[in-house]
């Protein structure tokens, strides 16, 4: 009998669409939606890149976002938006743009879960800069 009840939550289940996967989602920090939105929230677009925040009021990035699977999506680097008094240079013209930087699972309840991978350098992870993006953007987000 429980395996008929899972076949049939199974079936009900529809994958998500990337129009309904759009959208803005806000950070939770200890179970509630963050208060603002600098470096809280994210954008997601599969129509075209979005501005992501790596460095509170220092460092952002557009990014692109490419499904995966009925639930999850790659993230990709695309350029930097802005780059403001950084503590070291960083070398953005040499990060892959075809290595996903993040991943995304979207959850049955509405939110998302991100995980960091970092930017890439000749297909590897350019380990200088991991620490980027990771405090910022890793972790889990609601719908707005």
């Amino acid at each position: 009998i429980q395996k008929e009840r899972d076949a049939l939550q199974t079936e009900k289940e529809e994958p998500k669409t990337v129009a309904t996967l759009n959208g803005k989602y806000r950070k939770m920090i200890k179970d509630k939606p963050a208060e603002d939105c600098n470096c809280n929230c994210i954008d997601i677009s599969f129509d075209s890149p979005t501005e992501w925040c790596i460095v509170k009021d220092k460092i952002y990035i557009n990014a692109r976002c490419q499904k995966t699977g009925d639930n999850t999506a790659d993230i990709y680097f695309v350029n930097a938006a802005r780059d403001e008094n950084p503590d070291r240079p960083i070398p953005w013209e040499e990060f892959d743009t075809d290595m996903p930087i993040a991943s995304i699972e979207f959850q049955p309840d509405g939110s998302a879960k991100l995980d960091w991978k970092g930017f890439s350098t000749g297909g590897k992870i350019a380990t200088d800069y991991a620490i980027y993006g990771k405090k910022t953007l890793e972790g889990t987000y609601k719908r707005e």
